[in-house]
């Protein structure tokens, strides 16, 4: 039996929706199926909310200030260009529409060729938001989902900077690295769990990428290549070696958060929220058609109390000391001269 074409009028034009953005005014008739086609498989999802980090919190427990250092990116060689884009992503706070999640990842298209020293100037990013469509390059979508500011992005040295930002694992040796924060020979999908990396410190960022950036609805203890991929950048002192975290962020959008999956969730829509912000439509005429909000959660102490990470005894990290100020190799922070 042969499989219907991806673009069939009746899938993709039955049962139109009410709300006017996901109508899709302007757009043209393959353009429209193509929408709907992919809206159909959306509108089945549920929104996961999700969290940012209780920086209180980690105050609390006394880290605070050795996962800022691990976040933080800093190149010498230009002129110690400081990236904050790590920490704000991890601490970013907006709740979660669904229609502006269903028209953005209905649409959302990533221009993945585009070559790195243009990705300041060259538009490969596109998607619908407030019944529009837009276009923009990489450098603009890091400014409209806040990771920079519009300050930083002028910096003489941005737009290397975000050239030289690494955008996949490209000769990252996953099973050493797993071996050396494991113990265990090799890397192996779904039986390697977070659990078993040995440093606390580690499953902590961990736990923030996953439930933050990389977010997840479930299997918060199972590992993926990209995990490790973005916690051995954490984790080493080459100030050379950094993600390009825009990229990072619009290529996961595109591939898994966006809930076309048949078993997933619409993620990362406190993003989503941010872009619309960024665009001057969180208004209350923008909002009211909008089925109600999607309120954040925070990483906190349920959290890593649910993940064995919590000396209930001390109330510290599990093998951190009352007090510990224990120094860690930043995986982005220069070392001094």
């Amino acid at each position: 039996t042969r499989r219907p074409p991806h673009h069939t009028l009746d899938a993709a034009l039955m049962n139109p929706p009410t709300h006017a953005w996901l109508k899709w005014p302007g757009a043209s008739q393959n353009e429209i199926i193509d929408f709907n086609n992919k809206l159909a498989k959306l509108s089945k999802r549920v929104v996961s909310p999700p969290r940012s980090i209780d920086w209180v919190f980690l105050d609390e427990l006394g880290i605070k200030s050795r996962v800022e250092e691990m976040i933080l990116v800093q190149i010498r060689g230009m002129d110690r260009f400081t990236s904050l884009a790590w920490r704000r992503s991890f601490g970013l706070q907006e709740n979660v529409y669904r229609e502006w999640c269903l028209e953005f990842f209905a649409t959302l298209d990533f221009d993945m060729k585009v070559k790195s020293s243009q990705l300041h100037a060259q538009k490969c990013i596109s998607f619908w938001l407030g019944g529009q469509s837009r276009s923009m390059t990489l450098k603009e979508f890091s400014v409209l989902t806040g990771l920079y500011t519009r300050e930083e992005v002028v910096d003489r040295y941005f737009d290397t900077f975000l050239a030289e930002g690494q955008t996949d694992r490209g000769g990252f040796d996953i099973d050493s690295y797993w071996n050396e924060i494991s113990g265990e020979p090799r890397f192996r999908k779904s039986r390697s769990l977070a659990s078993h990396i040995k440093k606390p410190i580690l499953r902590v960022i961990l736990k923030m990428l996953t439930y933050s950036f990389i977010q997840r609805s479930t299997g918060h203890d199972k590992m993926y290549h990209e995990d490790l991929w973005l916690l051995n950048l954490f984790d080493k002192g080459d100030s050379s070696r950094y993600a390009n975290v825009p990229w990072v962020l619009v290529r996961h959008m595109v591939s898994r958060a966006s809930g076309t999956q048949a078993d997933s969730q619409i993620c990362c829509g406190h993003f989503v929220t941010r872009i619309a912000r960024s665009l001057g439509l969180v208004d209350q005429a923008s909002m009211a058609p909008c089925s109600p909000a999607t309120d954040m959660k925070l990483i906190d102490k349920k959290v890593f109390d649910m993940a064995k990470l919590i000396n209930r005894v001390t109330e510290k990290l599990i093998g951190e000391s009352e007090g510990s100020s224990a120094p860690v190799t930043s995986a982005t922070q220069v070392p001094p001269k």
